[in-house]
């Protein structure tokens, strides 16, 4: 969409035609019709393009450009839908009940199921290791068991679950995920998940996952305190913040039926006092500013005929948005950036709906940028996207955000305004069929008091394949078969670092960095916490002398709770010092462990020299109860 200088923006907007509306008026099947191309692939009788046992949802969706966000008006819906890649699913109501999926089938409503269920995988049907890349939100369902088997990049939000969660689909293996401001009456069920953090959310009882669970600020049926667990002689680390210091939730978009209207929700910071306790989930936004879409532009990836062509001047609209002090709401798209995105104004938003992708400027400037002293800005819903630098050595430091500025001594953020990144999701690698594409640190923050999310920071691990007559006659194979994609090999999809934290009064809930070839995370700021830690080390790497974790000697007063660093040397045997590396003797970490996946090395300490060793022959997990 071009942009309109001094004008008020069109409410309600016109939308592409990736964003599908349903009404409560729509049968069934005309909803179906509308949303089957944003589910995974379906496999039955009829359709036998894998194996041909009906009722198999495949993920040859797992690298398209494709991006959907099926938004729901007030009302009853006796539906259900199968939430696949790059798409998000939320309801238009101020409160989750406005959108309501009545019935009582198993998987009423948005639900998201382990894939390849014909395959033995792992000892167990199906696969959710990589159910990565969608989003369900705002909305309560009336279903027995609300199944939402995924792992990284795929949280769910905003919810009521009048019936039992299901995180696990009959033990498929899962990752780890996201759980934020929901309320489920019954059984919260973590079955195979190996990590899972649910931050405010109110449940019932609930099982453990396999390694460890992180609770921020739950109610309910859940543990009273930081402890290591055993299960049936399983020991899971099970670690609790009940009073976090601040919690801020995701804005959302509502819709008035009456008007037509739409608004943008911006919830507010809430924060705690010692002794205060938990305050958990909030579904009445009382506190909520509610923006008219007067005041938001809303682009579109594509050229306004709405065909892929990609809208190469888009970045400069948005900008000009953001001068003259709108907020964003990005239309599901890939956005190829010619120049940075910069905030302008305390308090704007960029909000993306259907996992809008921003793919990197080609001269290494970040695709969004937040000067200093920019108080309460968020940035939320959007994946950010490598390309191939032009500059192979450019001057700064290549990322894709850069909050802050590292010289600025003054730009220290407001404690009472806190910035925000809230379901942002980076890769390195992955769609790209060029393999060079890279970065130097994917997210940097230089400013205090920001408060983070659900972030995922991914140097890919495995790309598509190159499909036929791009490659050649038929098509790439995979190098590592029966997988079916392409697994990084040394030297592509480079990135050194995913996380860099200068920024005193940092805190994330919710954070995974994975297979940077230098240290993942290194932590410089004062007074730290992040609550959740997930990494898997580089797989292709011929040796390793850095950390999953690194505390600087700068970092007083760190506290890190429930991380787990993983090794799966595939290529070379690389024995690791140490998972967690800190400099800084007052740093706390709660509940860290280690686990050997597969292949080949070993790590041989989880804090410093602190923690048994795990490889081939001792597996793990290795925990410490403190380090």
């Amino acid at each position: 969409m071009s942009f309109l200088p001094n004008q008020p923006q069109l409410n309600p907007p016109k939308w592409p035609e990736s964003v599908i509306i349903i009404d409560e008026k729509m049968h069934p099947s005309q909803i179906f019709e509308l949303t089957a191309k944003t589910s995974d692939n379906y496999y039955s009788s009829d359709k036998n393009v894998e194996t041909g046992v009906p009722g198999v949802y495949g993920n040859t969706r797992h690298f398209v450009e494709d991006r959907y966000a099926v938004l729901f008006k007030p009302g009853k819906y006796d539906v259900s839908l199968e939430v696949g890649y790059y798409t998000q699913v939320a309801g238009l109501g101020d409160t989750p009940e406005q959108v309501e999926f009545t019935g009582k089938n198993d998987t009423l409503g948005p639900f998201c199921p382990a894939l390849r269920t014909n395959e033995w995988i792992g000892g167990r049907p199906g696969l959710s290791l990589d159910t990565f890349w969608r989003v369900t939100e705002n909305y309560s369902t009336k279903a027995t068991k609300q199944l939402w088997a995924v792992s990284q990049a795929a949280p769910i939000r905003r919810v009521h679950v009048h019936g039992d969660l299901y995180l696990h689909d009959a033990g498929a293996q899962a990752s780890g995920g996201h759980m934020a401001n929901c309320i489920v009456d019954g059984a919260v069920s973590f079955g195979s998940q190996q990590q899972f953090c649910c931050r405010s959310v109110q449940m019932g009882t609930h099982d453990f996952g396999a390694w460890s669970n992180v609770f921020v600020d739950c109610t309910g049926g859940v543990p009273g305190q930081s402890q290591l667990k055993d299960t049936g002689g399983r020991t899971v680390a099970v670690t609790v913040d009940k009073e976090p210091k601040v919690t801020v939730e995701k804005p959302f978009v509502s819709l008035d039926t009456k008007t037509d209207k739409y608004f943008l929700h911006v919830p507010q910071p809430r924060f705690r006092k010692q002794g205060q306790g938990p305050l958990g989930p909030d579904h009445t936004g009382t506190s909520d500013e509610k923006r008219d879409f007067s005041n938001v532009f809303v682009p579109w990836a594509n050229n306004a005929n709405d065909k892929k062509e990609p809208d190469l001047d888009v970045a400069t609209k948005i900008n000009a948005a953001l001068e003259e002090g709108l907020d964003i709401v990005l239309s599901p798209g890939m956005y190829y950036l010619s120049e940075s995105l910069v905030f302008q104004k305390n308090n704007q938003v960029i909000l993306g709906l259907g996992l809008a992708t921003l793919v990197a400027p080609v001269d290494g400037t970040p695709c969004i940028r937040v000067p200093p002293r920019k108080a309460g800005v968020r940035v939320a819903g959007i994946m950010l996207e490598a390309s191939k630098l032009q500059n192979e050595t450019p001057k700064m430091v290549a990322s894709f955000i850069e909050w802050g500025r590292k010289d600025d001594a003054d730009g220290c953020g407001d404690a009472t305004k806190p910035g925000v990144l809230t379901d942002v999701f980076a890769r390195v690698g992955g769609s790209n069929l060029d393999r060079t594409v890279s970065t130097d640190t994917m997210i940097r923050i230089h400013s205090g008091n920001v408060y983070g999310d659900n972030l995922w920071l991914w140097r890919a691990d495995h790309v598509a394949l190159i499909p036929p007559n791009l490659g050649n006659a038929t098509g790439e194979v995979p190098n590592f078969p029966p997988l079916d994609y392409h697994q990084v090999t040394a030297g592509l999809v480079q990135c050194e670092t995913g996380l860099e934290v200068n920024g005193d009064n940092v805190t994330i809930h919710g954070l995974a960095v994975e297979h940077t070839i230098k240290d993942q995370v290194i932590w410089n700021g004062k007074n730290g916490n992040v609550q959740f830690y997930q990494s898997e080390l580089p797989y292709d790497v011929n040796n390793f002398g850095f950390v999953g974790y690194k505390v600087t000697k700068y970092a007083e007063g760190h506290v890190c709770g429930g991380a787990g660093i993983y090794s799966n040397f595939r290529d070379y045997d690389v024995d690791v010092k140490t998972a967690i590396s800190s400099e800084n003797s007052n740093a706390t970490f709660i509940n860290p462990f280690t686990k050997f996946l597969n292949n080949n090395g070993s790590i041989l300490n989880i804090v410093n020299e602190n923690g048994a060793e795990v490889n081939r022959e001792n597996q793990g997990p290795s925990f410490l109860s403190r380090g």
